[in-house]
């Protein structure tokens, strides 16, 4: 055989494989399927073309979007372009990091990012919420950790707009608390619940935080609910309506 034929065969026969190495980042459902069923540096080579920041292309590549508490996907609705998250959870008391992506030119790639603190529970969280329209999604982060010390720890809960390829935050709360010694003595522990409900209109959710207080080992309850204000483009809070406690 020609020795010019030959190696124009092995290079057709190599091709197909290099192709299939390379991510396509314009196919979404692609990239989902990489970060789900690819080997480690796969998922490397991936994030890192879509933009993810050098540290946690290393850092989150075993991780799959398949296995719980792995990588999220999350498709922005409302959005003018298209628009998605990825969140890559804690894995231990360091960091988490939250990436917003936008398809431009015909490819998926970072346009902004947040990272959150771990501190000391390891479990923040995101999740989609309707709290301006029941067309838009927005973002509910919890227990990112916003302060910690000796016998003290804080996290808060907050939301997250995507704006103009930004991630804006527009709400933030403590979500727990525990301090060992508040001040008159006695501990504090305090852990809010906060879930979307509908309102009463029905053109969006509201937050209902339930905050579950724990001091000098009395039990208190108290409920509130949070809620956007179209006109003033905020988020309003009622006050905390005591549910059952001490009188």
């Amino acid at each position: 055989m020609n020795k010019l034929v030959e190696i124009g065969l092995i290079a057709l026969l190599i091709a197909p494989a290099i192709h299939a190495q390379q991510p396509d980042l314009s196919d979404e459902e692609h990239i989902k399927l990489t970060l789900a069923q690819s080997q480690p540096e796969e998922r490397k080579k991936l994030l890192k073309d879509l933009g993810v920041d050098a540290e946690d292309t290393e850092k989150y590549k075993d991780l799959s979007i398949s296995m719980a508490g792995g990588l999220e996907w999350h498709r922005l609705r409302g959005q003018k372009i298209q628009t998605a998250v990825l969140f890559m959870p804690c894995q231990d008391e360091g960091s988490s990091s939250l990436y917003l992506l936008e398809k431009k030119i015909g490819r998926w790639v970072v346009v902004d990012a947040t990272g959150f603190d771990c501190h000391y529970n390891s479990d923040v969280s995101v999740e989609l919420a309707n709290l301006t329209s029941n067309q838009i999604d927005d973002l509910l982060v919890r227990n990112d950790c916003e302060s910690h010390g000796t016998g003290y720890v804080e996290h808060h809960y907050q939301v997250f707009f995507a704006v103009n390829g930004k991630l804006k935050k527009e709400f933030e709360a403590t979500d727990k608390l525990y301090v060992d010694g508040w001040p008159g003595a006695g501990n504090r522990d305090q852990k809010s619940l906060v879930i979307p409900v509908f309102s009463r209109i029905g053109h969006a959710q509201n937050l209902e935080e339930t905050r579950i207080t724990v001091l000098n080992k009395q039990r208190t309850v108290s409920r509130r609910y949070i809620y956007w204000a179209a006109s003033q483009h905020k988020f309003l809070a009622t006050k905390f309506m005591k549910v059952t406690g001490p009188k």
